[in-house]
């Protein structure tokens, strides 16, 4: 079912009037006329299309979902096609939306694609701004990528940093370059949103580094010391004389050197925090 308003100096006039009537309101160039069409068919276009002039390359996109968001200039009107999006938050998955657009001097066809696209949602902002109806066809305009791109900064904000990566990463793609200053808000978020990830996973990264470093230290340190007595009995038992064999005062000086040297090693290390 087609949707249509007719605005006539910046006053809403009339609504939901029959598609065959649009030719006679676009005969005064006071008229602003909207149409909306939810998934229509070639046959939907062909009146409407002729009368408008609208190039068969753009009815085809109008028509076959999956398009890039783009805006295109023909001779006689622009085409616009771009992506509203929605979280769903249980599941944390995103869906995109996908919305057509024929702007005239007089006239903007919206294409929905399904009905999952909220029009009415569109409608009340107009209502909204009614004071603005005066710049014709561009505030039409502007209310629908304005919705469009609202929808994309409601995701972000529902963001949970790790599970939403790969959502992102599909808003950031399908993100329309119009309404720039709520465009770049969402970009910002989007940005932010994957630096924080990378610097969780680095934090971890150097907290593991770090309790390896303290580790290694206290092994270092420990082998150290026992390395102490190691060397001492080492050198005593070769089989050479040494000052002090077989008395107890040889016995003694060995003993105390260990003990000293190992204990003024574990101080240090202590004092370090190796330890």
């Amino acid at each position: 079912m087609a949707r249509t308003r007719l605005y006539r100096d910046g006053d809403l006039e009339a609504e939901d009037f029959p598609v065959a009537d649009i030719s006679d309101h676009l005969a005064d160039p006071t008229a602003v006329v909207w149409l909306d069409m939810a998934a229509p068919t070639e046959d939907d276009f062909a009146t409407i299309g002729e009368e408008l002039g609208l190039h068969r390359l753009a009815v085809e996109d109008a028509l076959h979902a999956q398009q890039r968001p783009k805006v295109d200039r023909y001779d006689t009107h622009g085409f616009l096609n771009a992506y509203a999006v929605h979280l769903d938050t249980p599941s944390g998955e995103l869906q995109t939306i996908e919305v057509s657009a024929f702007i005239t001097e007089q006239t903007l066809v919206t294409v929905r694609k399904s009905d999952d696209f909220d029009i009415d949602a569109v409608v009340q902002r107009w209502d909204d701004a009614e004071d603005l109806a005066g710049s014709g066809v561009g505030y039409l305009v502007h209310g629908l990528l304005d919705y469009v791109v609202d929808s994309h900064f409601d995701a972000v904000q529902q963001r949970r940093s790790l599970r939403l990566r790969k959502s992102l990463v599909t808003l950031r793609r399908v993100d329309y370059q119009d309404v720039y200053d709520h465009v770049l808000r969402a970009s910002e978020w989007t940005e932010s949103l994957r630096d924080l990830v990378a610097t969780i996973r680095d934090t971890q990264l150097n907290i593991q580094g770090n309790r390896l470093n303290t580790i290694m230290k206290q092994v270092t340190s420990w082998a150290a010391i026992i390395a102490v007595p190691t060397a001492i009995t080492g050198f005593y038992g070769q089989n050479i004389p040494y000052p002090g064999l077989q008395q107890p005062w040889g016995f003694w000086t060995s003993t105390i050197a260990i003990l000293a040297l190992s204990g003024g090693l574990y101080t240090v290390f202590k004092r370090r925090g190796w330890l």
